[in-house]
């Protein structure tokens, strides 16, 4: 798992299942208070997953 990113509001992070072409790669979205997943991103179009960014945090520089 890498890239852990969250949305504007800070109630879920995203995090990257980062693979090779042999292992399934995937987006998960858990609940930042329970931590609970809430969605799993999948697909064949879902590859080495790290370009997901919050541009709220990113103009914002909430970093």
């Amino acid at each position: 798992m890498v890239h852990i990113e969250f949305n504007k509001d800070g109630s879920e992070f995203w995090v990257s299942a980062w693979g090779n072409k042999d292992t399934p790669t995937f987006i998960v979205v858990y609940d930042s208070v329970t931590l609970q997943e809430k969605a799993r991103i999948t697909g064949d179009w879902v590859r080495t997953p790290t370009g997901k960014f919050n541009v709220w945090n990113t103009a914002n520089d909430i970093y």
